[in-house]
């Protein structure tokens, strides 16, 4: 199909706009054709408004994003990943320690624990003695007070696995018979057909139940969506009932871990796509997945128009230079300038450093202190056109505040404006180096600043 959206202004200064849609194929005598809905919507400042129109508009319709958040939802993490898949029990182990006493509460064991998708198998490599072995950390983890959230990619099995030997049935097949490409090596296995989805209820009563695990990490660019499914095995009765039934198969996740435990909570990563509103009502945390340095500030602001001003999302790069923007195995250079970038636009700092210095024990501690988001994000500054970029999050009768460079390290004297204020007195605060800026009076206020890179700044009311 092809999606047109031209826009004719005329000589008044007034636009119309139309969407031209055409089906993919020739329609037949007596077929109909009924294109997609589609929400057009005229907005001012950046991106937020329209993005959070649509979040309203999908509500309307029966979508909903997830509200019943958590105060763990917003702890600082540590996740392994940083290692890649090179780590090794003893190495997180010490850093579960330094995460406890940096005052970071939920520790991720991401991508590399296990042999392959569809075994999800403790690695031999890592855990001579299997199950028992992953038991055992899963016990130390949480005998240090914090919470253990555990990686995997549902729906989907690998060439030689247990699934693929026992179960070749299970998996998607198109048109010509071939299995669908999944994340990595794997394949899709198809959502719609019921072993599926009770082999898929078994792995979570095991990690859940069996192994203690608080929360999951879901990640992969495959799960916004299942492939179509001609699997003749599946019986389907429409090529689609993948596609459709794939949230179910998320559902079924959650409601089978919160049978185990109640406060069971999922972070949803898809790698750097946009979450699907397919999934949107299930997961509680979204993380700003794979940014570049320049994307982290637009990527949070995003995610808090999609999935709610109070959205948890989390930021898992804070405390390492350039991930993606190096090779695999390059040493990564330790810096913590994305610490204030997350914390300042209202995301929970999580970070992959595999190495824990002062520096991110002293952010975690402002973090913790401070809490920004918590808050309700507001939309005030457009980070599109506005320089430094200005983002606000509202806790009660405070304001928390962040102004950033466009780009990361550059250095910025003029005024910032602060907006949201009420009509009353102000006393302003630079939290990050705990000293008092000056007191302003609302609704809105000038201040003449300096700085590098960050300021975050928190507006307390106070007596004139």
């Amino acid at each position: 199909s092809s999606d047109l959206v031209p826009v004719s202004p005329d000589a008044q200064g007034m636009a119309d706009v139309k969407v031209v849609t055409r089906p993919a194929v020739p329609l037949a005598s007596g077929e109909t054709y009924s294109p997609a809905p589609v929400m057009i919507a005229a907005h001012q400042l950046d991106f937020y408004n329209p993005v959070a129109r649509y979040r309203e508009v999908m509500d309307r319709l029966g979508v909903h994003v997830v509200r019943d958040f958590l105060p763990a939802d917003y702890a600082p993490a540590w996740c392994t990943w940083g290692y890649v898949r090179t780590w090794t029990v003893p190495i997180i182990l010490a850093k579960a320690e330094q995460m406890k006493a940096m005052g970071m509460k939920d520790f991720i064991l991401d991508d590399g624990w296990f042999d392959l998708f569809g075994n999800w198998e403790p690695t031999p490599q890592k855990f001579l003695h299997g199950e028992a072995d992953m038991k055992a950390l899963i016990e130390k983890v949480h005998s240090l007070g914090l919470t253990f959230r555990l990686w995997w990619s549902p729906g989907s099995a690998d060439p030689g696995s247990e699934v693929d030997r026992k179960h070749p049935d299970w998996f998607v097949l198109d048109k010509d018979g071939h299995r669908e490409k999944a994340s990595w090596n794997a394949y899709y296995l198809c959502p719609a057909y019921a072993p599926v989805r009770e082999f898929t209820r078994g792995l979570v009563t095991r990690f859940v139940n069996d192994w203690s695990v608080d929360a999951f990490k879901l990640d992969g660019t495959d799960l916004n969506h299942a492939p179509l499914c001609f699997n003749p095995a599946h019986h389907h009765t429409r090529p689609e009932d993948p596609f459709e039934q794939w949230p179910a198969l998320f559902q079924e996740i959650s409601d089978t871990a919160r049978a185990i435990r109640k406060d069971f909570r999922m972070e949803f990563c898809p790698c750097g796509i946009t979450p699907t509103f397919q999934t949107i009502s299930i997961f509680e945390q979204p993380t700003d997945s794979d940014p570049f340095d320049y994307q982290v500030t637009a990527r949070v602001k995003f995610l808090k128009a999609l999935l709610g001003p109070h959205s948890p999302v989390l930021q898992e790069y804070v405390g390492l230079k350039g991930f993606y923007e190096h090779p695999y195995g390059e040493k990564h250079v330790l810096r913590v300038d994305l610490y204030p970038r997350a914390i300042g636009t209202g995301e929970v700092p999580s970070s992959f450093s595999p190495v824990l210095a002062k520096p991110h024990a002293a952010w975690t501690a402002i973090y913790n202190a401070q809490r920004p988001s918590e808050g309700e994000y507001e939309n005030l500054y457009d980070i599109r056109w506005e320089n430094p970029e200005g983002h606000v999050i509202r806790k009660g009768e405070k304001l928390d505040y962040g102004f950033f460079t466009q780009t990361p390290g550059e250095t910025y004297s003029g005024t910032v404006q602060l907006r949201g204020l009420s009509a009353g007195h102000y006393h302003v605060t630079d939290y990050v180096q705990g000293r008092p800026v000056q007191d302003v009076a609302g609704p809105t206020a000038d201040l003449p600043v300096k700085f590098q890179d960050s300021l975050l700044l928190v507006a307390e009311p106070s007596a004139p």
